[in-house]
């Protein structure tokens, strides 16, 4: 972020930017609330529920306060689901279709197939693999959203190991927020 930044924190700034300081390192002492979280992730039919459940519990919890508002998300929820529309209801912009309405923005997942290895894929037209969006940057203003990408795809991104594996079965987002 630019303006007043929060960087990811290490081990001795720890709940910074929970507790609404600025992290050591951050461009002027503007506060923020930094929430990230892993949503319920079965596929039974209790799912969908419990999600937006836990969305709701993030909204009247650590996301209600009057400090701008930065939540990281594997939602493992769709944009049309009730655990997106709760985080949206309550403010809560996601930064990706604010920057590239038009682009699907695919996070989630990695697969492969014994005799098939995996191929790069490229949104917004998969071949296989990364078939739907479920991790999300959030945010409350005042932010606004410089920039949006996805890392993890490409087959440099993959472990040094053999057989060469995906740091994670998902994309990793990085944007660029800018506060006033």
């Amino acid at each position: 972020m630019r303006g007043g930044a929060c960087r990811a924190p290490a081990p001795e700034d720890r709940g910074d930017c929970a507790r609404g300081r600025p992290l050591a390192g951050a461009e002027g002492r503007t506060q923020l609330r930094f929430i990230t979280s892993h949503l319920d992730g079965l596929n039974d039919s209790n799912a969908p529920g419990i999600r937006a459940a836990e969305a709701q519990e993030i909204v009247s919890g650590p996301a209600h306060t009057n400090l701008p508002v930065v939540f990281t998300c594997d939602c493992n929820a769709t944009s049309t689901t009730t655990t997106h529309h709760e985080l949206t209801a309550a403010g809560l912009h996601d930064s990706w279709a604010q920057i590239h309405p038009h682009l699907a923005g695919l996070t989630c997942c990695h697969r492969s197939f014994p005799s098939d290895p995996e191929v790069n894929v490229a949104d917004p037209k998969p071949k296989q693999g990364i078939i739907e969006r479920i991790d999300y940057i959030f945010t409350r203003s005042p932010f606004k959203v410089l920039a949006e990408r996805t890392v993890g795809l490409a087959p440099g991104d993959r472990t040094k190991t053999s057989p060469k594996l995906w740091p994670s079965d998902h994309l990793g987002l990085v944007a660029s927020l800018a506060l006033p």
